[in-house]
Parts: C-alpha cells; structure tokens; sequence
C-alpha cells in the first residue's frame, strides 16, 4: 500500500495539498486519504474522508484534531490566558506525542521516498 500512495504523491507533487494516514503501532501504513488538492484544514478533512473505526476504536492526532475528541485522542491545548496545563495534562502530552511521533516517521519515510530521485 504504501509503494500506491508513493507512486500517487509522485506522479501530483506539485499540486498535493494534503495526505492523512493511519499507521499501526509499528509504522505500517494501514489507510491513507488523498492526495487532497487545495487548502482545507485537517479536521474538515477527517470529517469528509474519515478511516473506518470500529465502535469505541480511536486514533491518536495533533492539535488540529481536538474538535473531534470522540473519534481522535488529542493532545491537550492550553486555554487562552491560562499561564500553562496542569501537570497531569502536560504529562499525558508527552507520552501522547511519544506514540504519535510513529506516524510522523511513516510521513517522513513516504516523503523522502516521494522527493528523492530514485
């Protein structure tokens, strides 16, 4: 799946907006939407081309997915003028973005697959 989606990235780079994936815990590419051309945020994004979740089955995902706390675990965001997060919430960030870096490297491994001459 992820040699279709390099190809695909390949063949549109110049006019590729945006890609979401899923990746299992290992690093696997396991769904993929896109490539979407244009600018749209993520979670308008998510909400049109979402992954098919089982009951009660959630994702992890940045900050652009707080809207969507049903179906994404997001890290917390501070609140306008609070001076910072509790340290509960600053330490489930941590742990959040330690399993949320995964998919960041399956992003990492597809665009230097994509950019990079072969």
């Amino acid at each position: 799946m992820v040699i279709d989606l390099i190809d695909v990235l390949r063949d549109a780079c110049f006019v590729i907006d945006q890609v979401q994936g899923v990746c299992d815990h290992r690093g696997n590419l396991i769904w993929y939407s896109g490539p979407h051309i244009g600018v749209t945020s993520d979670i308008k994004l998510f909400r049109d081309h979402s992954p098919p979740l089982a009951d009660g089955e959630r994702l992890l995902g940045d900050k652009a997915y707080v809207g969507l706390r049903g179906r994404v675990i997001a890290p917390y965001k501070k609140k306008a003028g609070a001076a910072r997060l509790s340290e509960r919430r600053m330490a489930f960030n941590v742990v959040h973005g330690w399993y949320r870096a995964t998919i960041e490297h399956c992003f990492a491994f597809i665009k230097r697959s994509v950019w990079e001459p072969r």
